[in-house]
């Protein structure tokens, strides 16, 4: 714990969030996660940023959402480090200019309407319940009491 507060940055993409969070890396910050993991990220003791945010910054944490959020994080934390101009190097390199064929990156994207139940039936086949499930048991599990 000392050293994630020395450290320069303490990042995470998608569910690595979860990780730190049961770490206590998260505590008292603001952070984000894969859009069907925010519930399971609210157990910890962070506060879960509002919408489904790419990614975050809390002080020296930088948490992301799902995999392709780790790209705009990427490019944020070079801009951190080494500049605007070495981030736009690094986006011109990748030939990063995002033009996807749907709306669908998250459950508040413009394509959704058109199959409202696909959300769910993504965290039906994720198991979702059963991973916020397992977290729960673990964090209570690391409780005084249950020692």
């Amino acid at each position: 714990m000392k050293q994630a507060r020395c450290a320069q940055l303490v990042c995470s993409v998608c569910t690595g969030a979860l990780l730190l969070g049961a770490a206590g890396l998260l505590d008292g910050h603001m952070a984000t996660t894969h859009w069907a993991e925010l519930q399971t990220l609210e157990l910890f003791s962070c506060t879960v940023a509002a919408g489904y945010p790419r990614y975050v910054q809390s002080g020296n944490r930088i948490t992301g959402g799902g995999i392709s959020s780790g790209i705009d994080e990427a490019l944020f934390i070079v801009s951190l480090l080494r500049g605007t101009e070495a981030a736009m190097a690094c986006q011109l390199k990748m030939q990063y200019r995002p033009a996807p064929p749907f709306h669908a990156g998250d459950p508040a994207d413009g394509d959704i309407w058109r199959h409202p139940t696909l959300p769910q039936q993504v965290k039906e086949v994720w198991q979702v319940n059963d991973v916020r499930e397992a977290y729960k048991k673990w964090l209570a599990s690391q409780s005084p009491a249950a020692s």
